[in-house]
């Protein structure tokens, strides 16, 4: 019998979480069940849950499909980049809350579908530290000089329609927009010094 898998996809947050050079979540989990299962990930840098449609779902399909893969457990973690502001520095990334929503729910449907027996896990877009934004902003050059890409509160926006959604179709969530660690302003506790995101 092959080893439970545990199968993370999800945007730059994950793709940083891989990286043990950084202390990454990933290496560490892989570490603790290197006996008892096995991890996959694909982080995707950038990417909103439009693109993971068009551009990832479909890989991702074949994979399984081939059965290069078989996820027990799949968690999916997407919404920063849908969330960025319409005329920030970054729009052309932005989803809307409602195809936002729609979106999560065709991916979630997708994993159904591929893992009927698999356990799957929404993670909601997390915090985002504006004063973090503001300082990241300075360093733009150009038009964007200053502008900023991400806020707390359009954040927090996609986190609710996260929950939301997956509380419709059934599917555990975790809320990372609410679940800040004391001291979250403490730089050592993220990957990236101007995301205050990447943990």
């Amino acid at each position: 019998k092959s080893k439970p898998l545990f199968y993370f996809l999800g945007d730059s947050i994950t793709e940083q979480a891989i990286d043990p050079a950084k202390g990454g979540y990933i290496p560490l989990l892989q570490n603790m069940v290197s006996r008892s299962a096995d991890v996959v990930a694909h982080g995707l840098s950038g990417y909103n849950t439009r693109w993971v449609l068009k551009y990832a779902m479909p890989v991702v399909e074949e994979e399984i499909k081939s059965r290069t893969y078989t996820p027990s457990v799949v968690t999916i973690w997407f919404g920063t980049n849908d969330a960025v502001i319409m005329d920030g520095s970054r729009a052309e990334k932005h989803v809307s809350v409602e195809n936002y929503q729609e979106n999560l729910v065709t991916i979630v449907r997708k994993f159904q579908e591929l893992l009927p027996s698999a356990d799957i896990l929404l993670i909601t877009p997390p915090h985002v530290d504006d004063e973090a934004r503001r300082e990241h902003a300075e360093e733009n050059t150009g038009k964007f000089k200053g502008v900023v890409d991400r806020s707390h509160a359009r954040s927090g926006m996609y986190a609710r329609a996260c929950v939301e959604t997956a509380n419709k179709i059934g599917v555990p969530v975790l809320d990372q927009a609410c679940a800040r660690l004391p001291g979250a302003r403490n730089p050592e506790l993220y990957l990236h010094k101007y995301t205050n995101m990447h943990i």
